[in-house]
């Protein structure tokens, strides 16, 4: 969507006497060029973030007379014979870490040179949102550039509206915020939304000028501009959403933990029931934070085939992707490395555990975190965790925050709190620091309700909540390691 955005918007103010139509994908198609939707008076078909390995579509579009331009990333064997192709994966350009939206941006620029016009600098927030949302490594100089500038310079009337309603004032916006504040907002009417909203959140991008009524808004006037009605509906459907994915987790933990597919290299899920196809990939992530595993989620389609998503754990494992189309059991393996759909006959499902484990027999599952720095608890403090979150703008995927290892932690059991509906967020304080984990620790919820004294080592990093104006400097959680715990024998006293 942000590459479109890019593209349509820029084409509208180089030529806005082209004729310009377009479309979402429909529940058949979910990637790439579906030549159902190609209007028949069609002379050029422009692709951007997909597309560049459907050659024989290229070809059957190509005889009918029909350009095709294709503007992507994804990687690829070869160029095609039928379609111009500009992907930063074919060619021996050395940024290899531009998402579909920046190959668009790039292509508007230099449509920009041709024609002596200037307008590609309007979109660079936009393309910022699209690196971002496509998990980009920020350690590329032009990558970061690109990602610094779009963001210092918000025009998209869409993504200032939900900045406004999902992003506390005066919280600085830098990736991590836009990663996990922003985009998942529309991720989620991206999975769960019904054709008219994902066509109305293009139209937002567009720019779409329409001003609508909503009765239930608490004020006299009712109206609300197109951008602040679908900021209203991704927040939504991203409710709707986390409480989808909180009620299939709670099954599919169920089964890890009945199964002991924690004990597998990979944790591979096949699903049942009612289940939304593109709620995989959504799903999977939970699973791999929780159990430090690659995780597969799968559902049969209605041909009966096996269909899902992929999610990788880098620690383990970088080129996830081309590992599974190794073992030679998937139809296909498609998209990025550490986040792809596959899909498989239902016969290879019962090869496929005992095949990953027969190709990783050597390798030991390994629970080491790597940290960044070791240091006693009485060493962070509130003025190092705002030093740090002063440097939070060059954070990012690539560029990482530091890892911590914090050693010496003393906590009563009485003083660990539970959290959340679910009761699965522990908290507690060390003086005036927070450290809260959003999957609470199983043995640390044994030894609150048991009592005593622990001294902890935490993994975690360093962050700064922002509630109502307030700001609370804290550790989050990654991992906890019990050093010890001491009961007192009489009565509550520790001696």
């Amino acid at each position: 969507m942000c590459s479109s955005a890019i593209l349509i918007n820029y084409l509208k103010l180089a030529k806005p006497e082209a004729i310009i139509t377009w479309s979402n994908h429909t529940p058949e198609v979910k990637h790439g060029i579906d030549v159902n939707l190609i209007p028949p008076e069609t002379k050029l078909l422009i692709v951007p973030d997909a597309g560049s390995g459907e050659f024989v579509i290229h070809k059957e579009l190509h005889d009918k007379g029909i350009d095709v331009l294709i503007l992507d990333h994804h990687p690829v064997s070869e160029y095609s014979t039928h379609a111009i192709v500009i992907n930063n994966q074919l060619d021996d350009y050395p940024n290899k870490q531009l998402s579909g939206a920046a190959i668009v941006l790039k292509f508007t620029q230099y449509v920009d040179k041709v024609l002596g016009l200037n307008y590609s600098e309007e979109f660079y927030d936009i393309c910022s949102l699209g690196l971002i949302g496509d998990a980009m490594l920020l350690n590329n100089k032009e990558t970061k550039w690109i990602v610094e500038k779009g963001l210092s310079n918000i025009k998209s009337e869409l993504f200032k509206e939900l900045i406004k309603e999902n992003v506390e004032s005066g919280v600085e916006l830098t990736p991590t915020v836009i990663a996990f504040k922003i985009n998942p907002k529309i991720n989620s009417l991206i999975r769960v939304g019904t054709a008219e909203e994902l066509d109305g959140l293009m139209k937002a991008f567009l720019n779409h000028q329409e001003v609508t009524i909503n009765p239930r808004l608490r004020r006299e006037d009712k109206s609300e501009t197109w951008a602040r009605r679908m900021t209203r509906i991704c927040n939504n459907t991203y409710s709707r959403q986390r409480k989808l994915r909180d009620k299939i987790l709670e099954e599919i933990e169920m089964k890890i933990e009945r199964d002991k597919l924690y004990e597998n290299h990979f944790i591979v899920v096949e699903v049942e029931g009612e289940f939304e196809m593109n709620m995989s990939g959504y799903v999977a992530m939970p699973i791999v934070n929780k159990y430090k595993r690659p995780t597969i989620i799968l559902r049969r389609n209605n041909d009966g085939k096996l269909v899902g998503s992929l999610r990788g754990y880098d620690p383990f494992m970088t080129e996830t992707r081309d590992f599974l189309n190794s073992l030679q059991l998937f139809d296909w393996a498609r998209g990025h490395q550490n986040a792809c759909g596959v899909q498989l006959q239902p016969e290879m499902r019962f090869q496929l555990d005992d095949k990953i484990g027969e190709a990783l027999v050597d390798i030991e599952l390994d629970e080491t975190h790597w940290v960044d720095f070791t240091m006693p608890s009485a060493s962070m403090t509130e003025s190092f965790i705002y030093e740090m979150e002063s440097c939070s703008n060059v954070f990012g995927r690539g560029l990482e925050q530091p890892l911590y290892a914090i050693t010496d932690i003393e906590v009563r059991a009485e003083d660990i709190q539970l959290i959340g509906k679910a009761q699965n967020v522990l908290k507690f304080n060390k003086g005036n620091i927070e450290y809260v984990q959003f999957s609470a620790d199983p043995k640390l919820v044994e030894i609150k309700e048991a009592g005593g004294t622990l001294t902890l080592t935490v993994v975690g990093k360093t962050g700064v909540n922002v509630w109502l104006g307030n700001k609370k400097p804290q550790i989050i959680i990654e991992d906890v390691r019990i050093e010890s715990v001491n009961k007192s024998s009489f009565g509550g006293f520790e001696f």
